[in-house]
């Protein structure tokens, strides 16, 4: 993550233990008694209990049955502080500081995108310090077929959701590179599900390669999507994968902090392939 968190004598044991606790009761769907929740956090029962009967006071944790039997579960406050929070977010204030870290990382400029109609905008930019600059202007409308953002949202739907957006926009051929129909697009949309990342290998502008990850929000849809953008020149595939790794976990990280536990997919290179 970025940034470095308080030292650690700042921090206060029985708000971590809470918080401990919530993240345990994530996984528990069916709820979880004191000593099940012990088990997951560490710490005795005791502790784990008066922390429990805390956190259902205020509503953050409901609970049912009686003695060791009881089980609990997350409240449904945390629905209402969830929603307060997204609305006082948007994507652009999530991923920047990822951008950030992302362009320290790879050295490439960073981007992130959002879909809007059947074209993708791109609404943050962070420029690498290699002195390259490319014409990537912000707020401009791009292709789903043929940036690497726009299939990383597309590799999100099911063929049938791509078919149905695709045909609502020509297929524009930017390069003698870009995909030009819909069969060979979810050919390649299959390889990025199971490659992890998405490249968009000079089909939206010539000598210059792109590679994106989507962002998924806590429904498991498309929030929008981040890429780096280099010049093709000697680019090799051992680079490809080393970027791509770091744009799909840096796209991972801005879907947690928009409430999704669950990557799009993971990083394979047999995705090459």
């Amino acid at each position: 993550m970025t940034g470095q968190g308080p030292k650690k004598a700042s921090r206060v044991q029985s708000v971590e233990r809470a918080i401990d606790i919530l993240d345990a009761l994530i996984v528990c769907a069916s709820g979880a008694t004191v000593t099940e929740v012990a088990a997951r956090v560490g710490g005795s029962k005791s502790a784990v209990f008066a922390t429990l009967q805390t956190l259902c006071a205020r509503g953050l944790v409901r609970s049912a049955g009686t003695g060791m039997d009881r089980r609990y579960w997350l409240g449904l406050r945390l629905t209402y502080l969830g929603e307060i929070a997204l609305s006082r977010v948007t994507l652009r204030d999530l991923a920047m500081p990822h951008l950030r870290a992302l362009t320290d990382e790879v050295d490439l400029t960073s981007r992130v995108a959002t879909r809007v109609d059947n074209y993708v905008v791109v609404v943050g930019r962070v420029e690498g310090a290699s002195g390259i600059r490319f014409e990537l202007h912000m707020g401009q409308k791009e292709y789903l077929h043929s940036s690497a953002v726009g299939k990383a949202i597309l590799a999100t739907l099911s063929d049938q959701e791509v078919a149905r957006t695709v045909a609502l926009t020509p297929m524009v051929r930017r390069t003698a590179k870009t995909i030009p129909s819909v069969p060979a697009l979810l050919v390649d949309l299959s390889k990025i599900r199971e490659r992890g990342f998405s490249i968009d290998d000079e089909e939206d502008a010539d000598g210059v390669v792109c590679i994106g990850a989507p962002i998924l929000d806590r429904s498991g849809r498309a929030a929008g999507a981040i890429s780096v953008t280099r010049l093709k020149a000697g680019l090799r595939r051992e680079e490809i994968v080393r970027v791509g790794r770091a744009v799909a976990d840096h796209a991972k990280r801005i879907s947690f902090a928009l409430g999704n536990v669950n990557p799009a997919f993971g990083v394979d290179e047999r995705g090459f392939d």
